[in-house]
C-alpha cells in the first residue's frame, strides 16, 4: 500500500514492517517529540469481525502485560475507512531476525537475549496471557537510557488467554518454533508452549539453523528431540534438549525454570567445574582405604561407612571423605555422605590437570533430581561432549562424558539402595571400561 502521510496525528516516516494481517510503519509524535511505530489492520480484513477483533484483542493483552520487557501499546485509534490501528514502543535497534540473519550471535550474547525474552515471557504468563509465536522477527531491541540495548517482546496477535488455551483447536503460529501441540499433537496448550518457542528461538539464535530442516505443518506434530548442538557449552546443549522436548511434560514446568538455568551458565561458580572441595573435609582420617585381593583395585569409603566404591589403585592417592553439602545441584543445603579419592585431592577441579579421581555423593531421599535436572545442573562452562556415550549399569538413571580441557569429566546419577548417588569421574582418556567399573562398585550401607 502507498505510503500515508499522516495516521492519526502522527506523521508517517516509512514502513517497516507487516505481514498478512497488518502494515507496521515508523511514525514521529510531535506532540511528545518521539518515534513511534504504528501497526494498522489490513484493508484485506476490513469486513472480517473475528480478525477485527483479534486485533484489539493484541492491544489489550499488550496493556496487560506489567513488564518493561514486553512492547507498550500507548494509544489505539481508527482510521477513516474504519480500520484501526495501534501505537506502539518503536524498537530503535531493530529486530533480532535482523541480526541473525548474517550468522548466529555468540553463546553468551544468544543466551543473554533469552533470558530477558524469558522474563518478558513470565510477565505475560503472570497476566494469563500466551505468546503463542515466539520468533526473532517479534523480538525488538530499544537504545535505553544508559545507552545499552534493551529487549522487548512484541506482536501478540496470536497471543490468548491462558484459561482459554486448553480449548484452542485453530492452528496458529510460525512453523519452524511451533510446538508439536501447536500443530495438532494431543496435548492442549499451556506456558510450555512458549518454553518451546522460546527454546526454538535460542537454538536458531545460536546456531543460525533451526532445529529442523522440515517444517512443513503437517510434519510438527511428529518431531523427535532436536540435534545436540556442539561448540557450546553442554550445559547449554542440555538446557535446549530439554525445551524442545517433544512431549510438554519433558519440557521445563515453566519459564521460570529455564531462565533460571541460562542464569545459571552466564555466572559459572567454581562449583560448576567440577566439585567444590571446600565442602569437603580433606582429612583422609575421616574415611577408609581397603584393599581388595585384585592388586590394581583399591576399595574406599566415606567416614560414616555409608557409601563405598572401587577405584583404581594409581587413583587413591588422597581420600577425602567427611561428606558434601547438595545445595551445589540446587538442592536443599546439609551435609550428606559423600567421599572424593583422587591422584591429588587439589587437583581435582581443574580442568587444567588431567590426574584421575571420582567423588561420589549421596542425595537427600526427599529432593531426588530428574535425569533432566541432573544433566543441566551438572554442566560444565568450557566443556563439550565426548564423542563416547555412558556404558550401561544397573541403576543408572543419566549420563554423560565431557571434555573439560585436557580431562574427561564423566556424571552419573545412580540409584542405590533405593537412594540416588551423584558420581562424577576424572580421568585423562576417554576410558569407559574405567567410567563403568566405578559405577559398578559403588554400594550404600547404613545412614
Amino acid at each position: 500500500m502507498p505510503v500515508p502521510g499522516r495516521i492519526g496525528r502522527f506523521e508517517v516516516v516509512e514502513r517497516i514492517g507487516g505481514g498478512a494481517f497488518a502494515s507496521v510503519w515508523r511514525a514521529k509524535d510531535d506532540a511528545l517529540d518521539s518515534t513511534v511505530a504504528i501497526k494498522v489492520l489490513s484493508a484485506d480484513w476490513l469486513d472480517s469481525a473475528d480478525v477485527h477483533s483479534r486485533f484489539l484483542a493484541e492491544a489489550r493483552m499488550l496493556r496487560r502485560a506489567e513488564s518493561d520487557r514486553v512492547v507498550r501499546v500507548h494509544d489505539i485509534g481508527e482510521l477513516p475507512d474504519g480500520r484501526p490501528y495501534l501505537v506502539m514502543t518503536y524498537g530503535d535497534r531493530g529486530t533480532l531476525e535482523e541480526r541473525i540473519s548474517a550468522g548466529p550471535l555468540p553463546w553468551r550474547e544468544a543466551v543473554e537475549v533469552a533470558v530477558e525474552i524469558g522474563l518478558a515471557l513470565r510477565s505475560l504468563h503472570a497476566d494469563g496471557v500466551l505468546h503463542r509465536d515466539v520468533k526473532p522477527s517479534n523480538v525488538l531491541f530499544r537504545s535505553g537510557p544508559d545507552g545499552k540495548d534493551r529487549v522487548l517482546l512484541g506482536d501478540l496477535g496470536l497471543g490468548k488467554l491462558l484459561s482459554e488455551a486448553s480449548t484452542l483447536t485453530m492452528i496458529g503460529g510460525t512453523p519452524a518454533y511451533m510446538a508439536p501441540e501447536q500443530a495438532g499433537a494431543d496435548e492442549p496448550l499451556s506456558v510450555r508452549t512458549d518454553v518451546y518457542g522460546l527454546g526454538a528461538l535460542l537454538y536458531r539464535t545460536v546456531t543460525g539453523r533451526h532445529p529442523y530442516d522440515n517444517n512443513e505443518i503437517g510434519d510438527i506434530a511428529e518431531r523427535g528431540a532436536p540435534p545436540r548442538v556442539r561448540n557450546v557449552p553442554a550445559g547449554l546443549d542440555a538446557a535446549l534438549q530439554r525445551a524442545l522436548a517433544p512431549k510438554p511434560a519433558d519440557r521445563y514446568g515453566d519459564v521460570a525454570e529455564f531462565v533460571a538455568d541460562l542464569r545459571r551458565l552466564l555466572a559459572p561458580r567454581r562449583s560448576r567445574w567440577l566439585i567444590p572441595l571446600g565442602l569437603l573435609a580433606l582429612a583422609g582420617v575421616a574415611a577408609g582405604i581397603w584393599y581388595l585381593s585384585r592388586p590394581e583395585q583399591v576399595e574406599v569409603g566415606d567416614g560414616t561407612r555409608t557409601i563405598s566404591l572401587r577405584v583404581p589403585r594409581a587413583w587413591a592417592g588422597e581420600l577425602a571423605g567427611a561428606g558434601w553439602d547438595p545445595s551445589v545441584l540446587g538442592l536443599a543445603p546439609g551435609r550428606w555422605p559423600g567421599l572424593l579419592v583422587a591422584e591429588s585431592v587439589a587437583a581435582f577441579p581443574g580442568p587444567a590437570d588431567p590426574r584421575a579421581g571420582v567423588f561420589a555423593g549421596v542425595l537427600p531421599p526427599m529432593s531426588a533430581l530428574s535425569p533432566q535436572d541432573f544433566e543441566t545442573r551438572t554442566a560444565k562452562p568450557g566443556c563439550v561432549a565426548a564423542a563416547t556415550s555412558p556404558p550401561p549399569v544397573a541403576g543408572l538413571r543419566a549420563a554423560h562424558v565431557r571434555r573439560c580441557g585436557v580431562a574427561f569429566v564423566a556424571d552419573a546419577l545412580l540409584e542405590v539402595s533405593g537412594q540416588q548417588v551423584w558420581v562424577q569421574v576424572k580421568q585423562s582418556a576417554d576410558d569407559v571400561t574405567a567410567f563403568r567399573e566405578v559405577l559398578s562398585s559403588v554400594g550404600l550401607g547404613r545412614r
